[in-house]
């Protein structure tokens, strides 16, 4: 769903909260990779997925806002 600022105009893509959220999970993930942070599967799962909640509360937040800009 499309994110509008105060002026009604269409934000970026990259200035919305969902992908920066996705970005901080993905860096996450591959941070623990590619330099051995030394977590283990269950703690990388445990401190993303607090973030997937959160992209997912956006995203479900602004649908029901175009919900009730349309009717």
């Amino acid at each position: 769903m499309a994110k509008y600022d105060n002026s009604g105009k269409k934000k970026p893509i990259f200035k919305t909260e969902e992908f920066w959220e996705s970005v901080l999970v993905v860096f996450i993930a591959l941070a623990n990779q590619l330099w051995s942070l030394g977590l283990e599967s269950g703690e990388v799962i445990a401190i993303t997925v607090p973030f997937i909640l959160l992209i997912i509360n956006e995203i479900v937040i602004n649908k029901e806002e175009a919900k009730k800009n349309i009717g």
